[in-house]
C-alpha cells in the first residue's frame, strides 16, 4: 500500500512538472521526523507521540497535508500542518512493527516522506494478587466486605493502572478501585448471600489484562456470639490464693466456636487472661493469684468483625480461720455413760474472735454443739451420753465470708462383748469320743472378740483351757462344764456355760458277706461271716438265713435243699446283743444267677441248587442246664442285611442274584433272657437267559430292501443277556454278515448280497448271560420282487428367473435293482393340471402368467411291471418390475412458504399399468439432521409438498417408487436433486419506554420498555426479543430475553439509575437474522442537596422526640422523611448511590469540656436501606458553682445500617474542677477510653458508654449509667452528691463531685478522680476516603450526609 501511494504521488509530480516548466517550476515540500531517531525503540502495546517538522518554499503551512504510517498501515489519516510548521501523531506500536513514515503533500501533489526504523521490544502483562477477602472465614451481606488487592506491571506506574472487581453472583462490582503509587488498591461493597467467586482485573496501557480471583461464602446478617459464665457461682466464696477455674460456654451461629476471640478480666485486678476454648463453645481459665476482694468477673467474647457479647458475676476471695480442737486428744477412748470435755482455739486474720460461727458435729451423733467463740477464741463443752463406737469429732468455724476452717479428732466409746451361744460337739458324747466346744460372740461396737475358756469335771475345775477335752478323760455317767468369756481388748464380757453327759456305747456289726458271692446258682452251698464290735465289751455274732419266706440258721446253707429258682434272693443276717442289752445287726445278699442255653444243630433247606425264586426254611435243636423251657427265634439275612423274620423264606430276582449268600441267624432263649445264637446260610445258583420275542422285518421284503431282525430278552437273575445275530439262505445254504447290529437289532442290506426272488432268509439269535449260560432262536422271510429306483430325482431347470417364453428342462434317472430295464415318461402341471407331455418346456405368455407354479412328474416302469415316480422342484414364473426414468423437483430456490413440485416418468416392458409412490423427505436442520419423511402417496407423474412441512435450514429431496401392480417385493426407484430452505429476516418491531412518573425521577420511577409492534418472520420462525437498557453514559445496565413477554420494567431503584437521557434497546432475533429498534427518555435528578440531622431542639441525657424532630426539620429537605423512637432518628436511602457521610460529637460538659471528634467517609448504599442516627448532645455541667465546673461527657454521634456502624463520632470529655475536658478521639481507642466497643472505666468520674458495651458509676455519680448505642443511648444520671452533672444522649458518662465524666462514642471515654476531666468518647468510620479529625465539634453533634 506504503509503496502504491508514492508511486501515485510521483505520477502527480510529474505532470505538474511538466506543467512548471512552462512556467515556474515547484519545489517540492520536505519533511523531518524529529521526536525520534532511525532505531527507536518502542514497547508492544504502548503509544509513543510522533512529531515531524515540515518545510516548504512554495506554500503556506495550512497548505500542506501530513499522513503517518507504521510499515504500510495508514495510522493518522491527512491533517492540515501547524502554523509552527509541526505535525504530530500518538501511534501505538505492536510486535512486528518494523518502520514509521511521515509523508508530506502540497497543494499541487508534489510531496516527501521520512522513514525511520523502529525495534518494538516484547512487554509484560501486569500482575495482580487479591490481598482481601482471602477465602477464610465468614463475610456477611450486612457488612461490608473489604476488597483489596496488590498490582504492579513492568512498564506503567502501578496509579496508571486500571483495575476492576467482578462477582459470579452480583456481576460487575461498583467500584472505584484507585491505586495508590505502593500498588496497593482497596474498596469496600456489600455483596448478597451466597458463594462468590470473585475476580480482581488488571489492565495496563498496552490492553494486557491479568486477573486474579477468590471464591467466599457470604452468609445472612452476622448474629453477635452468645455467652454464659457456668463456674464460679454467682456470690461464689474462693479461698485466697487457690487456683480458681473459670468455665462458660459461647456459641456463634455464624462461626465455629473455636474462631471467636475471648478475655477474662476483674475490676479490680484489671485482665486476666483467655484461656482455651472447644468446637462445643466451652471456655476454660485457670487462675492462680486473685487479690482478697470483692471481684465482678466480666467474659468477654468477641467474632470476627467485633461483634461483643459479655457476662459477668461476683465473686469473692478471702482467707478462712484457723480452728484447732484442744481436748480431747485424737484417739481418746472412754466408756459408754463417761463424762467427756471438749475444747476448741479458732483465730481469724479480718474477724473479731467472739464473731465467729463455731460447730461441733459428730460423724455418729451428728451435731453436738454451736454457737460462738468467745473473745479469747476459746469455745467449749461436756457431755455423758455420746454413743458407743468410733466418732469423728470435727469443729469447724465460718467467718462472715462464709469462708470455714475445721479440725478433727477421734475418739473411741466402747461396749463390752456378749457370749450369744455354745455348742458343745458332739451333742451325744460317748466315752471313745473326744468332747470339743465353739461359742458365737458379738460387739455392738464391732470390735474383735476373743472366747476364753474353763472346764469342770463333775462340778471339779480341771487344767483344761482349750476347745477340746480327749477321749481318754471320758467315762461312762461323767458330767462335764465349760465356762465361756468374751473379751474384745479393751473390756471383759459376761461368762456363759453349757454341760453334757458321758452316754453308753451300743455295739456295732461290719462287713456282712456270704461266699460266693457270684455265679450262684440253685445247687451252690453258701456261707455267711461278720465282724462284731463294742467300746465297752466283747461281743459274738449269730446267722440268720432267708429264701422265699423261709429262714435257716448256721453259717451255711445248701441251696440245693431248699427248693430255690433262678432269681431268688438269699439273705443272711449277722446279730450282737452287749451285756446292757444294746444290740445291732447287719444283712448281706445274693441272687441266684441264671445259665445260657445252647444250641447243638441249625440246618438250611433246600441248601444245594438253589435258584432265586426258592423257599428256604430254617431249624435248629437245643439245650438248657437249668431245663427252663426255651424259645427259637429266626432271622434271614442278604449278604449282612435283614430280609425277614420266622422259619421261612421266599427268595425272588428283584432282591436275589447268583452268587448271593442267603443266611439264617438262629436265636436260643429261656425264660429268663439269656440267649445264645447260631448261623448257617447257602449260596443262590445262575439261571440261563430267556428270549421273548424275535421279529424280521418287512415280513415280505425285494431284493433292495434293507432287513432287521428285532430280539427281545429277559433274564430272571437280572442280568442284561447279551444278543448275537446271525442271517443265512436257507435255499442257497449262505451265510451273510449283518450290515450294522446294536444290542437288540441287526441289519441287512439284500442289495448288498447275492440273493434272489423267493429265497428264504432265516435271522438266528443266541443270548448269554454274566455267567456265560446261554439260549437260542430263529425266525424267517420269504424275497420278493424289487421296484425301479430313482438314481436321480426329477428337476427343473433353470430352477429360478423364469419370466415368459422361458425354456425349461426336466431330467431324472432311474435302475431297477432285478436287473431289468426302466422306460421313462415326463408330464407337466399347473395348478394340479397336466399342461404339457416331454422332457422339455415353454413357458409361453399363452400357456402361463406371471405367478404361475410349475412341476414336472416323472414315471419309471420296469420289464416285471413295477413302477415308481418322483415330483420334480417347483418353479414360479417372475414379474419384470417397472423403471422410474427420471424424477426432478422445482423451484431451485425455497423458502418456508413455497410449495415444491415434482414431475417424474417411469416405462414397464411387460406393458403393466404403472402407479408412481412419491417419497418427500425432509433432512431436520432442528434435530441433528435426522431424516424424516413427512409426506408420501401414490400419483402419476406430478406431485407437490407444502411449506408446512419443512422449516429454514432443513434439506429437502423425492425418493419415488415405481409399481406395477404385480406385489413384487423389489421395485425400481429414482431419487431427486437436494433443495435447501433459506431463511429470512424477522420485520416490523416498535418500541415506545414510558415511565410510572411524569417526568421520571432517578432512583424512584420504573422505566417501561414496551413492544407496540411485534416483529414478524416470513419462516414462522420464533422470535426473541433483547431488551437492552443503556444509561446516560452508554453503558448496558439490564439485559432481558424473552420470547412471548413484550414489556419490559426497569426498576427505578436498579443500582445504576442515574438521571440522564435512558434508552431501551429491542433486538429481534429468529435465531440467525435480526431486527433492531430503540426508544429513549430523560430521567430527571431527584436529590436535593446536602441534608443535616440535628438534636431537633432537645438537650439533656435523653434524645429527641418525633413532634421535635417534625418541627424541627419542617420545610428542609428531611421533612416528612425522618421517623424517631427513643431519640433514635430513622431516615431510608431514596436511591442508590455512593454518599458522604459527616458525624460530629457532641462537646463534653462543664466549664471546659473538650470538642466532639468530626469523622468523613463515603458509602455506597442501595435504595430502601434504612439509615439509624444517633446525634450526640452536649453534656450537662454541675450545680455546683465553682471557678471550673465539672460536668457529664458529650454524646457521641453515630449512624449505623442494621444495627452495624458505619461511622461513629465520640464525643469530648467533660471537664474536671481542675482540669481541662479531653477532646473526642478520631481513633477507635486510646488509653483514656474503654476497649473497642465497650464503656469507659470509672473512678469517681463516670465512664462513658460505647457501641455495644455500657459505661460504669462511682460513687459520687452514676444513679445510672451511661447506656452504649445498642442499649438505647441515654446519657449516664450522676447523683445529687455529684452534682448532676448529667451526661449528654449518645451515650456520655455522668460527673461525679468535680471530676468529669467520660465522652461517649464507639469506645466510651474513661471517669477519673481528684477534680480530673474525663476522657473523650472513641470514634468509628469504615467509609472510604476518611477525613478523620479529633476535638473540633463545640457544640451539640449533628450528621450531614449528601450524595456523590
Amino acid at each position: 500500500m506504503r509503496f502504491g501511494t508514492l508511486s501515485l504521488v510521483a505520477f502527480v509530480l510529474a505532470c505538474q512538472n511538466d506543467t512548471v516548466i512552462e512556467k515556474q517550476e515547484n519545489v517540492a515540500p520536505s519533511v523531518l521526523i524529529v521526536s525520534h531517531s532511525d532505531g527507536m525503540i518502542a514497547l508492544d502495546g504502548y503509544a509513543e507521540r510522533m512529531r515531524a517538522t515540515v518545510s516548504d518554499e512554495d506554500h503556506d503551512f495550512d497548505e500542506l497535508s501530513v499522513a503517518w504510517y507504521v510499515d504500510e498501515t495508514l495510522v493518522c489519516d491527512w491533517e492540515t500542518v501547524s502554523p509552527g510548521g509541526d505535525a504530530s501523531c500518538e501511534i501505538q506500536f505492536f510486535e512486528g512493527n518494523s518502520s514509521v513514515i511521515v509523508q508530506v503533500s502540497d497543494p499541487v501533489g508534489a510531496g516527501a516522506i521520512h522513514e525511520i526504523a523502529v525495534n518494538v521490544e516484547p512487554t509484560a502483562s501486569p500482575e495482580v494478587e487479591i490481598v482481601t477477602p482471602d477465602g477464610v472465614g465468614n463475610l456477611y451481606n450486612d457488612q461490608l466486605v473489604s476488597l483489596s488487592a496488590t498490582v504492579s506491571d513492568a512498564e506503567d506506574d502501578a496509579q496508571d493502572l486500571i483495575v476492576s472487581w467482578s462477582s459470579s453472583l452480583d456481576g460487575e462490582l461498583s467500584t472505584e478501585s484507585l491505586v495508590n503509587s505502593s500498588g496497593d488498591v482497596s474498596d469496600y461493597v456489600y455483596l448478597t448471600e451466597g458463594n462468590h467467586a470473585l475476580q480482581v482485573s488488571v489492565e495496563d496501557s498496552s490492553g494486557k489484562i491479568a486477573t486474579d480471583e477468590v471464591v467466599v461464602r457470604v452468609g445472612n446478617a452476622n448474629t453477635p456470639p452468645s455467652c454464659e459464665i457456668t463456674t464460679p457461682a454467682e456470690g461464689e466464696t474462693v479461698l485466697y490464693g487457690n487456683p480458681i477455674t473459670f468455665r462458660a460456654t459461647s456459641t456463634d451461629p455464624d462461626i465455629p466456636a473455636t474462631d471467636l476471640q475471648f478475655e477474662w478480666a476483674s475490676d479490680k485486678d484489671g485482665v486476666l487472661g483467655n484461656g482455651a476454648i472447644t468446637s462445643a463453645g466451652e471456655i476454660t481459665f485457670s487462675h492462680t493469684g486473685l487479690s482478697g476482694n470483692n471481684h465482678v468477673i466480666t467474659l468477654n467474647v468477641q467474632d470476627e468483625i467485633g461483634a461483643v457479647c459479655q457476662d459477668t458475676l461476683l465473686l469473692v476471695v478471702g482467707t478462712p480461720p484457723t480452728t484447732m480442737i484442744e481436748d480431747p486428744l485424737d484417739g481418746a477412748l472412754f466408756a459408754v455413760g463417761d463424762s467427756i470435755s471438749f475444747r476448741g482455739i479458732v483465730t481469724d486474720q479480718e474477724d473479731a474472735l467472739n464473731t465467729l460461727q463455731v460447730s461441733w458435729v459428730s460423724s455418729i451423733d451428728g451435731p453436738l454443739q454451736s454457737g460462738t467463740s468467745n473473745s479469747q477464741g476459746v469455745t467449749q463443752f461436756s457431755m455423758t451420753d455420746l454413743s458407743a463406737g468410733t466418732h469423728l469429732v470435727s469443729l469447724s468455724t465460718t467467718d462472715s465470708t462464709a469462708l470455714i476452717g475445721d479440725d478433727t479428732i477421734s475418739v473411741l466409746v466402747n461396749t463390752p462383748p456378749v457370749v450369744d451361744s455354745i455348742q458343745l460337739t458332739p451333742s451325744t458324747v460317748y466315752a471313745s469320743d473326744s468332747l470339743t466346744v465353739s461359742s458365737t460372740l458379738s460387739d455392738q461396737d464391732g470390735n474383735t472378740t476373743t472366747p476364753y475358756y474353763q472346764w469342770y469335771e463333775n462340778g471339779v475345775l480341771t487344767p483344761y483351757t482349750t476347745t477340746t477335752i480327749p477321749s481318754s478323760e471320758l467315762d461312762v455317767g461323767d458330767v462335764w462344764t465349760v465356762r465361756v468369756t468374751p473379751d474384745d481388748g479393751f473390756h471383759p464380757g459376761i461368762p456363759e456355760e453349757a454341760s453334757i453327759t458321758v452316754e453308753n456305747s451300743i455295739p456295732v456289726v461290719q462287713n456282712v458277706s456270704i461266699s460266693p458271692n457270684m455265679m450262684v446258682y440253685n445247687d451252690t452251698t453258701l456261707t455267711c461271716s461278720a465282724i462284731a464290735t463294742d467300746a465297752d465289751q466283747t461281743v459274738t455274732p449269730t446267722f440268720e438265713w432267708a429264701v422265699n419266706g423261709s429262714t435257716y440258721t448256721g453259717v451255711s446253707l445248701d441251696l440245693a435243699t431248699v427248693g430255690s429258682s433262678v432269681g431268688d434272693t438269699v439273705t443272711c443276717t449277722a446279730n450282737v446283743m452287749d451285756a446292757q442289752g444294746a444290740s445291732a445287726s447287719l444283712s448281706s445278699t445274693v441272687v441266684i444267677d441264671n445259665r445260657t442255653p445252647s444250641i447243638t444243630s441249625l440246618v438250611i433247606s433246600p441248601n444245594t441248587g438253589v435258584e432265586v425264586d426258592a423257599l428256604l426254611t430254617c431249624s435248629g435243636v437245643g439245650t438248657d442246664l437249668d431245663n427252663d423251657i426255651l424259645t427259637w427265634g429266626y432271622e434271614w439275612m442278604l449278604n449282612g442285611q435283614s430280609l425277614n423274620i420266622g422259619d421261612t423264606t421266599q427268595l425272588d430276582a428283584t432282591q436275589f442274584s447268583p452268587g448271593d449268600v442267603v443266611e439264617c441267624l438262629a436265636t436260643l432263649e429261656d425264660p429268663h433272657g439269656a440267649s445264645v445264637q447260631s448261623s448257617t446260610s447257602v449260596v443262590i445258583d445262575n439261571t440261563p437267559p430267556t428270549i421273548d420275542s424275535i421279529t424280521l422285518t418287512p415280513i415280505e421284503p425285494s431284493m433292495t430292501d434293507v432287513v432287521t431282525c428285532s430280539a427281545s430278552t429277559s433274564d430272571l437273575n437280572g442280568d442284561t443277556p447279551t444278543v448275537s445275530f446271525a442271517f443265512t439262505n436257507q435255499t442257497s445254504g449262505s451265510v451273510y454278515v449283518a450290515t450294522s447290529s446294536t444290542s437288540t437289532t441287526a441289519t441287512l442290506d439284500l442289495s448288498a448280497v447275492q440273493i434272489a426272488s423267493n429265497d428264504v432268509l432265516e435271522c438266528s439269535i443266541v443270548a448269554s448271560d454274566l455267567q456265560g449260560a446261554i439260549t437260542t432262536d430263529s425266525t424267517v422271510v420269504t424275497v420278493i420282487n424289487s421296484a425301479p429306483t430313482f438314481t436321480q430325482s426329477a428337476t427343473i431347470a433353470p430352477a429360478s428367473g423364469i419370466v415368459t417364453d422361458t425354456q425349461l428342462t426336466c431330467s431324472a434317472s432311474a435302475v431297477d435293482p432285478d436287473g431289468g430295464t426302466v422306460n421313462l415318461t415326463y408330464s407337466w402341471s399347473l395348478g394340479g393340471q397336466t399342461i404339457a407331455n416331454g422332457s422339455t418346456f415353454l413357458a409361453d405368455a399363452t400357456t402361463t402368467d406371471v405367478g404361475d407354479v410349475i412341476q414336472c412328474l416323472v414315471v419309471a416302469v420296469d420289464s416285471d411291471g413295477e413302477i415308481s415316480s418322483s415330483n420334480s422342484n417347483t418353479v414360479i414364473v417372475d414379474n419384470t418390475i417397472a423403471q422410474v426414468d427420471s424424477v426432478q423437483i422445482s423451484p431451485a430456490t425455497v423458502y418456508t412458504n413455497d410449495t415444491i413440485s415434482a414431475v417424474a416418468t417411469a416405462s414397464d416392458i411387460d406393458g403393466d399399468a404403472i402407479v408412481l409412490n412419491y417419497e418427500w423427505h425432509v433432512v431436520d436442520a432442528s434435530a441433528n439432521g435426522i431424516d424424516v419423511i413427512v409426506s408420501s402417496g401414490a400419483g402419476t407423474t406430478f406431485s407437490t409438498l407444502l411449506g408446512t412441512n419443512f422449516d429454514r435450514d432443513d434439506e429437502v429431496y423425492l425418493i419415488v417408487v415405481a409399481d406395477d401392480g404385480r406385489g413384487s417385493s423389489t421395485f425400481s426407484s429414482l431419487q431427486s436433486n437436494t433443495v435447501e430452505v433459506l431463511n429470512t429476516s424477522p420485520t416490523g418491531t416498535n418500541v415506545v419506554v414510558t415511565s410510572s412518573g411524569t417526568p421520571p425521577y432517578e432512583g424512584i420511577d420504573d422505566l417501561t420498555c414496551d413492544i407496540t409492534v411485534v416483529g414478524t418472520d416470513l419462516d414462522g420462525d420464533a422470535l426473541l426479543y433483547t431488551y437492552e437498557w443503556i444509561d446516560p453514559n452508554g453503558s448496558i445496565q439490564q439485559t432481558y430475553n424473552a420470547t412471548t413477554d413484550l414489556t419490559d420494567v426497569f426498576l427505578g431503584t436498579g443500582t445504576a439509575s442515574t438521571s440522564g437521557n435512558w434508552t431501551c434497546q429491542v433486538t429481534t432475533t429468529d435465531g440467525d437474522l435480526t431486527h433492531m429498534a430503540s426508544s429513549s427518555i430523560l430521567v430527571e435528578s431527584l436529590w436535593a442537596g446536602l441534608i443535616d440531622f440535628g438534636n431537633c431542639g432537645h438537650t439533656g441525657h435523653t434524645g429527641p422526640s418525633q413532634s421535635q424532630c417534625d418541627s424541627e426539620y419542617t420545610g428542609t429537605t428531611l421533612e416528612n422523611l425522618v421517623s424517631v423512637s427513643g431519640g433514635f432518628q430513622t431516615w431510608e436511602v431514596p436511591s442508590d448511590g455512593v454518599y458522604s457521610i459527616e458525624a460530629n460529637g457532641a462537646r463534653g460538659g462543664g466549664t471546659q469540656g473538650g470538642a466532639g471528634a468530626s469523622m468523613y467517609g463515603e458509602f455506597q448504599l442501595f435504595e430502601g436501606d434504612m439509615l439509624t442516627i444517633v446525634v450526640g448532645q452536649q453534656g450537662l455541667s454541675e450545680s455546683y458553682s465553682r471557678s471550673y465546673q465539672a460536668g457529664g461527657g458529650g454524646g457521641g454521634s453515630f449512624v449505623a445500617l442494621n444495627g452495624s456502624p458505619l461511622i461513629i463520632a465520640g464525643g469530648g470529655g467533660a471537664s474536671g474542677s481542675d482540669q481541662v475536658g479531653y477532646g473526642g478521639i478520631s481513633s477507635e481507642t486510646d488509653g483514656r477510653t474503654g476497649s473497642a466497643g465497650n464503656g469507659g472505666s470509672q473512678s469517681e468520674g463516670c465512664g462513658g458508654a460505647g457501641f455495644t458495651g455500657n459505661g460504669t458509676g462511682s460513687a459520687h455519680g452514676g444513679i445510672t449509667v451511661a447506656k452504649s448505642f445498642t442499649n438505647g443511648a441515654n446519657g449516664g444520671i450522676g447523683s445529687s452528691s455529684g452534682g448532676t452533672g448529667y451526661g449528654g444522649f449518645g451515650g456520655g458518662g455522668c460527673d461525679g463531685h468535680a471530676d468529669g465524666g467520660g465522652g461517649g462514642g464507639y469506645s466510651g471515654g474513661n471517669g477519673y478522680n481528684d477534680g480530673a476531666a474525663g476522657g473523650g468518647g472513641g470514634s468509628y468510620n469504615i467509609g472510604t476516603n476518611p477525613v478523620n479529625q479529633s476535638g473540633v465539634n463545640t457544640g451539640h453533634g449533628y450528621v450531614i450526609i449528601d450524595r456523590l
